[in-house]
């Protein structure tokens, strides 16, 4: 490799480790407060409908919103969106936290389902900040964020829950979530937004992937994956 494209690839690499941190740190807040819904929930008298429909809320508004938050993302830079996104999420936990009945947790819950682009953004900002022949490395790296996080958070959410209450983990999750906020703004790689010439329309998107038998199988494989584990995890 050349001195040039030596230096060329530095700074990728070196973009590379915040964008780690704050997937870590959005993950453990994230499993601090997905298996304690269902027990916060029915300490204000919600039903086993009332509790799928808690927890399909968040997903639900994330679908409506993240297509919004991607084109956003492309417009303006990942960095502001991220920011913009973890500052709903922090909101959302607190009001999971202060909550006096059943309707705040929804009301948090939907914030935070429409501002929920943390983690899709850093998965495009690590597609920046890495050569295609590096990237299937740099996503294993992102699933150990994802995998270690769901190892840690539920683990100290059940201990938090029955040494302080119900409130602690969405509180101690929105206090994560400041944090990323803050490692986000100092640490995250701040990119140009891509040329207005390189945007196409969400749908146009959508049919351009679709198309593509092998991209194809892969989406399907991805929302078959994603059912049985929202399945398990909701049944659990």
């Amino acid at each position: 490799m050349t001195l040039e494209a030596r230096t060329a690839e530095a700074p990728k690499k070196a973009g590379l480790g915040p964008i780690f941190l704050t997937v870590f740190v959005d993950v453990l807040a994230l499993t601090l407060v997905l298996p304690l819904l269902p027990y916060y929930a029915t300490t204000f008298g919600a039903s086993e409908l009332q509790i799928g429909a808690l927890l399909a809320t968040f997903s639900i508004c994330q679908l409506i919103s993240s297509p919004l938050l991607g084109r956003l993302s492309d417009r303006f830079g990942r960095k502001p969106v991220l920011l913009v996104s973890q500052a709903g999420t922090m909101v959302g936990l607190l009001l999971l936290g202060g909550a006096t009945s059943l309707w705040w947790l929804f009301a948090g819950r939907i914030l935070d389902g429409f501002t929920a682009g943390n983690l899709t953004i850093a998965q495009a900002a690590i597609t920046d900040a890495t050569e295609p022949k590096n990237r299937t490395k740099a996503y294993a790296f992102f699933g150990i964020a994802f995998g270690v996080g769901f190892l840690i958070g539920p683990a100290f959410s059940g201990w938090l829950a029955k040494n302080h209450g119900f409130q602690a983990p969405p509180f101690c999750a929105a206090g994560l979530s400041f944090s990323s906020i803050l490692l986000t703004a100092w640490l995250f790689p701040s990119r140009a937004p891509a040329p207005a010439a390189a945007r196409i329309s969400f749908f146009s998107s959508v049919r351009r992937v679709l198309a593509q038998p092998a991209a194809r199988r892969s989406v399907l494989e991805m929302f078959a994956y994603v059912l049985s584990f929202s399945m398990l995890t909701g049944g659990l």
